[in-house]
């Protein structure tokens, strides 16, 4: 068996974490670029044309090999794939010549290479075959190019004996979760669309709801499809950590904050906050920029908004891609925590709560995301109940000590 087809099967079976820059990008890959032999040629040679010109031959190639019908592929504005890979449902990823990648980094990815909002979409193997006019031949000599990647990734980018970061963690932690007897979703089943409409308030995790009414009226869904989850969910509490209003939240807060900056999603950085009061909401407002010429030009109409320096932890360039978000955009901490969440509690809590006012009449009411999960469990319903009376459904606040993720949902902490 070749190096490409055992890392693929890896890949199939989620045993590859996501890559936090495609290959093209990494400083390994960079200093085989300058450093000449014919091996690294190879590589750098077999690395740009499966990523850029022959992707198609690439993905029929591993999908022959390994049996899979379909695969992922991303499209451009007209619906033409510009891009494929290997694709894993399970844990909503694709296999490429640039690495292991979310999809919608991947999305993120090609749409800054063609300048246009791409999006992903499932596509028949055979489809595939038509599009880039691959035979046997092509395909072979994709597979044998990618073993090189393969060799590269797993004796570069994944040593066996890379050491763990050194993560600072407290002695002891208390982990905040709701309960919620049942969560919402509306549209379409497939994560693979979830960027279709832009960016999420969620991030890269499933968009769930205690109150679908509410977010039926503030997301104009219409006529679309409601599924139901129906048994218990445990949900991290957000607010709880980014408001971090107790010691056990502020020692919190801090932890996951110094594991982000460890793990190269988190920065200190300086932005520039425009702030004015709104009458209408009888209440502070404000946005924030990257540089301070954008805030300034943002202000300089209104006499009242006033321009503020300060410095704070922002996602790095790898956590914007990890949520679909452009290089351009500001995230802060609750994306990381996220990602804290899901490395360290997958199993534990099945994903994050954000206890946001309800009031959908100014476009806010409380929501949720959950980790990948069996999408077959999810139940078609034609109708929703109110959503005072959905609400009922979700507990209050508990804070429970965890170690070893050891924690007994119904004893409280504090």
């Amino acid at each position: 068996m070749s190096s490409g087809i055992d890392f693929a099967k890896k890949f199939l079976a989620g045993a590859v974490k996501a890559f936090d820059l495609p290959i093209e990008d990494t400083q390994a890959f960079v200093a085989l670029s300058k450093a000449y032999s014919e091996k690294n040629a190879s590589i750098e040679s077999a690395v740009m044309e499966l990523a850029h010109g022959s992707c198609h031959d690439l993905t029929i190639g591993l999908a022959d090999a390994l049996g899979q019908q379909t695969a992922m592929s991303i499209v451009d504005e007209t619906g033409m794939p510009v891009h494929s890979g290997l694709y894993n449902s399970a844990t909503q990823q694709m296999l490429d010549a640039n690495g292991v990648h979310a999809i919608e980094a991947s999305v993120a990815f090609w749409s800054g290479i063609t300048r246009q909002s791409c999006s992903a979409r499932l596509i028949e193997v055979d489809e595939l075959y038509d599009i880039s006019g691959c035979d046997e031949d092509a395909a072979e000599i994709a597979l044998e190019d990618f073993s090189l990647i393969a060799d590269f990734i797993q004796e570069e980018l994944m040593p066996a004996d890379k050491p763990a970061p050194v993560i600072p963690t407290s002695e002891i932690s208390k982990l905040p979760v709701r309960k919620v007897a049942a969560l919402w979703h509306w549209g379409s089943l497939d994560a693979s669309r979830k960027f279709e409409r832009g960016t999420s308030y969620e991030g890269n995790l499933f968009s769930m709801s205690a109150c679908p009414d509410a977010w039926r009226q503030i997301s104009k869904f219409g006529g679309k499809q409601l599924h139901l989850k129906s048994d218990t969910t445990t949900l991290l509490d957000m607010f709880s950590i980014t408001e971090a209003k107790t010691p056990s939240a502020k020692a919190l807060k801090e932890e996951i904050g110094n594991w982000g900056v460890a793990q190269g999603l988190l920065e200190q950085r300086t932005l520039y906050r425009v702030g004015w009061y709104d009458c209408e909401l009888d209440d502070m407002q404000c946005l924030e920029f990257n540089t301070k010429e954008a805030a300034e030009a943002e202000a300089e109409d209104d006499e009242e908004r006033t321009v503020t320096e300060f410095n704070t932890l922002v996602g790095t360039p790898a956590l914007l891609a990890k949520h679909g978000f452009r290089e351009k955009d500001i995230i802060d901490l609750q994306f990381a925590v996220i990602e804290w969440a899901r490395e360290k509690f997958a199993g534990v809590v099945d994903g994050v709560y954000w206890a946001q006012n309800h009031e959908p009449f100014n476009g806010w009411s409380p929501r949720a995301g959950l980790f990948p999960f069996d999408l077959s469990s999810l139940a078609a319903v034609d109708d929703n109940p109110y959503d005072e009376d959905a609400l009922k459904g979700v507990s209050k606040v508990k804070w429970l000590e965890f170690g070893n993720k050891t924690i007994d949902p119904e004893t409280p902490g504090l």
